[in-house]
């Protein structure tokens, strides 16, 4: 998404912290996938492609998050 961030699991064991930052890697993957305009198989790449053309129908994920960002 064109970012860096760092992770800082503190006061939990190790083994649980190795499960959860995959778990928030995988996470943080997938939103990119969804959301990053820099890659253009992602669902708001193809949305700024496509949205003055035709009408272009979205996750409903997708929607929230616009709505968020909207706010």
């Amino acid at each position: 998404m064109g970012t860096r961030f760092n992770l800082l699991l503190s006061g939990i064991e190790k083994l649980y912290g190795d499960k959860l930052f995959t778990t928030c890697v995988k996470e943080l993957n997938r939103l990119e996938n969804m959301i990053s305009c820099f890659l253009p198989t992602s669902e708001i790449s193809h949305l700024n492609k496509n949205a003055l053309n035709h009408p272009v129908g979205i996750s409903e994920e997708l929607f929230e998050i616009l709505q968020d960002c909207h706010q």
